[in-house]
């Protein structure tokens, strides 16, 4: 890749909407949120502002996520704290001053102002809904706090359903067909990363709106149970919804002890492959940002190198219109139809 090709990738994410699905960097920045505005600093985490604002990368998912031995009332009372740490950060001077400061998505009208040229914006996730115990009101709650999409499950199990990494995982609860109803009412778009394969297919077949995985690989290169399958991708496309791929060389059979090279070629082939198999229409960008580490792909190791993604999908020969899909016009879609008014 040259500087050419890069500088091309660079300019066609200036001029497109752009929208990342998952990113952990708030988890890492617990009690350190100012640090996000302040001086570069890659080797520290892979996100922070002001690479955000020079790559035109306007929106990103930032999830909240529980680890499994946080349960019950210390898993409720750490949402809390993260989602008020977390609406904090966004009114701290650092933000307020800064030429676009970051703003925090609630409904379709500031969604379409965050992706205008030049402007940024944050939406809150939760992944794995252990926060939200077994009450109803608390899923309201959360929303009232900014929350505006769920992850059905991390790798373990709640209330709702079993995660990917739970051995012979059952599908939905009661009380998780009431929590995916109330979702779709309330404008909470759902989220199948580390589901389960049961409870996957328990909701999607009573989604109304359009569902996504946020940040994925494809079984068709690792066959792991935390990746999508054929099945589950069109399953997903046929709601109208978007698979995001994530930036992690292992989802893809890549890197150390597996066959493939790490390198951008790789995850190509994977873009690749899954748009053959749903559409351009319904494949979008899933980083996982801060939430991973080494291995990396090569030439992909924070947000800053986002163009050199762009260049390797140009270079493959995919053109204007549907890379401007694949960065964010797809996600944009979804949202739109999630979010409320």
């Amino acid at each position: 890749m040259n500087i050419e090709q890069r500088g091309k990738a660079l300019e066609l994410l200036r001029r497109h909407p752009v929208i990342d699905g998952h990113a952990d960097t708030f988890l890492e920045l617990q009690g350190h949120e100012e640090a996000f505005f302040g001086p570069l600093n890659p080797g520290e985490r892979h996100i922070d502002v002001g690479r955000m604002a020079e790559v035109g990368h306007n929106v990103q998912v930032q999830a909240l996520f529980t680890k499994e031995q946080c349960q019950d009332a210390d898993a409720l009372q750490f949402g809390l704290e993260f989602a008020v740490r977390f609406r904090r950060a966004l009114e701290l001077e650092a933000n307020r001053s800064l030429s676009s400061p970051i703003n925090l998505i609630l409904t379709r009208r500031d969604l379409d102002r965050a992706l205008e040229p030049g402007n940024l914006g944050f939406l809150f996730f939760m992944e794995g809904l252990t926060p939200i115990r077994d009450r109803l009101e608390n899923v309201e709650a959360f929303f009232r706090l900014g929350l505006r999409g769920m992850t059905l499950t991390h790798n373990h199990g709640n209330a709702v359903t079993d995660g990917a990494g739970v051995d012979n995982p059952q599908g939905l609860t009661q009380f998780g067909r009431e929590v995916v109803r109330l979702m779709e009412e309330l404008g909470i778009t759902m989220d199948f990363a580390h589901c389960g394969e049961p409870g996957f297919w328990d909701a999607v077949r009573m989604a109304r709106k359009p569902v996504i995985n946020s940040h994925t690989g494809l079984r068709a290169f690792k066959g792991i149970p935390r990746n999508f399958s054929d099945d589950m991708c069109k399953a997903v496309a046929d709601t109208g919804g978007v698979i995001c791929l994530a930036y992690i060389p292992f989802f893809s059979g890549a890197g150390k002890d597996d066959e493939r090279p790490a390198t951008l070629d790789t995850l190509v082939q994977v873009f690749d492959y899954l748009i053959n198999l749903v559409g351009v229409d319904h494949v979008g960008l899933g980083s996982d940002w801060d939430g991973f580490g080494e291995p990396y792909f090569e030439g992909l190791r924070h947000i800053g190198d986002e163009p050199n993604l762009i260049a390797a999908l140009m270079s493959a020969g995919y053109d204007e219109e549907s890379l401007a899909k694949i960065i964010g016009g797809n996600m944009r879609r979804v949202l739109t139809e999630n979010l409320p008014d």
